[in-house]
């Protein structure tokens, strides 16, 4: 039996493109059946860069005749300008001023640095992308949303660029109004994240990440979300620019004149109980992290000892409950035990205020559910994600760029990517729809109009009836 083969039809289309009075450019493609995305991409792909070229044209012929008209036109280059969607071909004009100035209209109006042909949102589009994959993924990726081969290499320096400008205005940066989250108690944890370098006289360098918050909230489960959540980051700063930079950036994000109590987790370093000293609240208690608490013990007494009811009775009742247990195991195991032992024993005892449980303290206001604990996730969220478990090393400049992207990695993502914005649209609209449907925004007046199933629903009137019908609340 003859095998029947598949049917294919094609569909020629012309569109033809003009800007003013300009030339007109014809673009006629057919459209086959077999190939029909194909044929659709290389379309849009034309049109985007011949429409590109043509506005091009329109913007430095409007600039020689009307800003730069005194000038006399030096040369003529061809150049490629890279953009978020695409790349646009385009001879470009360099023109000379009377008074001798060489200029640059075009690259000037775009906003085209020198030696610079990718335009900023381009930029931004490859730093959300690095903020989450490999270098050498984001070349790959890039490549196929744009249609124009870049290498890890161009990643690696668009990183360092956006990256650093963006960290040069955060370290700059001062709150001009405070902020407006309003809350008797604040949450301050900080941590260090040491990450590996290249080429660099130090072989490690160490991150600075702090996080402020107002409380927990249970999403399911075990699982918790911090309230009104305000995260920093820093590399190369000294102990006091990283309180400076957590001070305005706290500052701006919460009323801190509301605030009678701020509890301060960390490890006992200095520079760590000491980040949110400025921040001028008049209560503050600090406490050892548990996370480190648990770990010390374990390493050095775990081997020993039952750490379990150790550690039960120390964070009821303090270091001095389980003092005279932990110095009798001290001098138990071998020497290189026994001193690690003792340095874990002087941990504790220094910071043995630290570890009193906070119902003990006298506090000057109530403590929402259970908190602090939450440092260890977070570092891995911001920091060791990208820049510490996946074998890569780092040169300072990479690395302060990459911190700063991550920083804004979620402002990057929605300036660049349309996806989040849609899906943050999308939730509203739910949460609007579950508020209406609970009747919490009052009385809704619900109604039959006939007229509107009629099918007459161009008539003006119809418009106004089924508006009045679909109550929507602005966003």
């Amino acid at each position: 039996m003859r095998k029947e083969l598949p049917m294919t039809k094609n569909v020629i289309l012309s569109i033809t493109i003009q800007a003013g009075n300009g030339k007109a450019e014809l673009i006629k493609i057919c459209i086959s059946s077999d190939h029909l995305e194909e044929n659709l991409q290389e379309l849009m792909n034309r049109i985007f860069q011949i429409s590109g070229a043509i506005t091009l044209a329109e913007y430095d012929r409007g600039l020689h005749q009307e800003e730069y008209k005194e000038g006399k036109v030096k040369r003529t280059e061809a150049r490629t300008y890279e953009l978020q969607g695409g790349s646009i071909r385009y001879s470009r004009r360099t023109i000379q001023m009377p008074d001798g100035r060489i200029c640059k209209p075009l690259d000037e109006l775009l906003g085209f640095g020198k030696h610079s042909r990718r335009s900023q949102r381009a930029k931004e589009q490859i730093c959300a992308l690095a903020a989450d994959t490999t270098y050498r993924n984001v070349a790959v990726l890039e490549t196929h949303l744009t249609g124009y081969p870049i290498s890890p290499s161009t990643v690696c320096r668009t990183v360092k660029e956006v990256g650093n400008r963006i960290n040069v205005q955060d370290v700059a940066y001062e709150a001009d109004e405070p902020g407006t989250v309003r809350s008797q108690v604040l949450f301050g944890e900080s941590d260090g994240v040491w990450i590996p370098l290249q080429g660099e006289k130090e072989k490690k360098v160490e991150i600075r990440a702090a996080v402020m918050y107002t409380g927990k909230k249970t999403i399911n489960g075990g699982r918790k979300k911090l309230q009104n959540k305000k995260t920093f980051t820093a590399i190369g700063l000294t102990s006091a620019e990283w309180q400076k930079a957590l001070c305005e950036q706290a500052y701006s994000h919460y009323d801190l004149n509301s605030a009678r109590l701020l509890i301060v987790g960390g490890d006992g370093g200095s520079w760590v109980q000491n980040s949110f000293d400025l921040l001028g609240i008049k209560r503050v208690e600090k406490t050892l992290d548990q996370y480190h608490i648990n770990k010390a013990i374990k390493i050095a007494f775990g081997n020993v000892i039952d750490i379990k009811p150790i550690l039960k009775d120390l964070y009821r009742n303090g270091f001095e409950s389980v003092k005279e247990q932990l110095t009798k195991a001290t001098m138990k195991g071998t020497s290189e035990g026994r001193k690690q032992r003792s340095r874990c024993l002087a941990y504790l005892s220094n910071h043995a205020e630290q570890i009193v449980p906070l119902s003990q303290r006298n506090l000057p206001c109530e403590l929402p559910a259970p908190s602090l604990g939450t440092m260890e996730s977070n570092c891995s969220k911001l920091v060791a994600h990208r820049m510490k478990t996946r074998g890569c090393s780092w040169s300072i400049e990479g690395a302060t760029g990459m911190l700063a992207i991550l920083r804004h990695k979620e402002e990057l993502t929605e300036h660049t990517f349309k996806y989040d914005a849609i899906r943050k649209l999308a939730a509203k609209k739910k949460t609007l729809k579950r508020v209406l449907s609970q009747g919490q925004t009052g009385t809704i007046s619900h109604g039959s109009f006939p007229i509107l199933k009629s099918g007459k629903m161009s008539t003006p009137y119809a418009k106004v009836f089924k508006d009045i019908i679909d109550v929507k609340l602005p966003l």
